[in-house]
């Protein structure tokens, strides 16, 4: 079937499932679309970083799951501060 046909049902159940699923967008992009459901703010200030692509399935609900998983594939840290997470480039 064509795209446009799949794209209405796609939405309708990341959002009744409140899954995102990437496939290959960049941090940026993803976090972009997170922060969207997340009272907390995940952020990248390194522009490499930000421009690594993303692939997997997440909950918009939580957070630190996300989060977890930038840790382990990208090797990342993150820094908590109020509702914000800083994700940074892990210097060991």
């Amino acid at each position: 079937p064509p795209r446009s046909t799949l794209f209405p049902y796609t939405t309708l159940f990341r959002s009744r499932n409140h899954l995102v699923v990437f496939t290959g967008e960049s941090l940026r992009e993803a976090l972009t679309t997170i922060n969207r459901y997340s009272p907390r703010r995940i952020v990248v200030e390194d522009p490499e970083l930000a421009d690594a692509r993303i692939v997997g399935v997440f909950s918009t609900t939580d957070t630190q799951t996300f989060v977890s998983g930038m840790q382990s594939t990208l090797g990342v840290r993150a820094v908590e501060r109020n509702q914000t997470i800083l994700l940074l480039r892990n210097t060991n």
